[in-house]
């Protein structure tokens, strides 16, 4: 969020305090950075980017999420982008994580590839809820976002959860 001219010198000072970390979802200009940090540089996958000004859901390709969305709203799940200080209650998401975590092969969290679940409003996140017909969450979406010269230049999904017992397109 610092300057650009910043990147560099703020890098240095985290690499030397935190010997032992990866970075993930950088821009060019900061995997140069790192190069000279001695970071090997991989790209994994392709980022999908919609321009959601102009985004519409016709065609062939998009009629599964058409028919996911017209699945649950007929079966009374309502979606809600929320937050713990206005109307989210914490104990619920935690309780929902947890009972998502024991279904898992690896019982605990691999927080290296995944970002760690925040129980907190985190400055600028959004948040996504899906409940079901009883008013329970039912499932949820965290999405980060990415910045570009200060900016929200989009948002990447960071966390998600789902009760077992949730629809499957949930």
């Amino acid at each position: 969020m610092e300057p650009f001219e910043l990147h560099e010198p703020l890098l240095w000072k985290f690499i030397g305090q935190f010997h032992k970390t990866c970075f993930w979802q950088m821009g060019r200009s900061t995997a140069e950075i790192l190069t000279r940090c001695n970071f090997w540089i991989n790209k994994l996958g392709c980022d999908t980017r919609i321009n959601l000004s102009d985004y519409n859901f016709e065609g062939r390709k998009k009629e599964r999420l058409c028919h996911a969305t017209n699945s649950l709203a007929k079966n009374n799940y309502t979606l809600q982008e929320g937050t713990y200080a206005r109307n989210i209650n914490l104990e619920e998401v935690r309780h929902l994580s947890e009972t998502w975590q024991s279904t898992r092969q690896t019982r605990r969290l691999i927080h290296f590839f995944n970002r760690p679940l925040v129980l907190t409003d985190e400055p600028d996140v959004r948040k996504f809820f899906l409940f079901n017909p009883a008013g329970e969450i039912a499932a949820f979406v965290f999405f980060d976002p990415i910045y570009r010269d200060g900016l929200i230049l989009g948002y990447s999904p960071a966390v998600k959860r789902r009760l077992p017992d949730a629809p499957l397109r949930a």
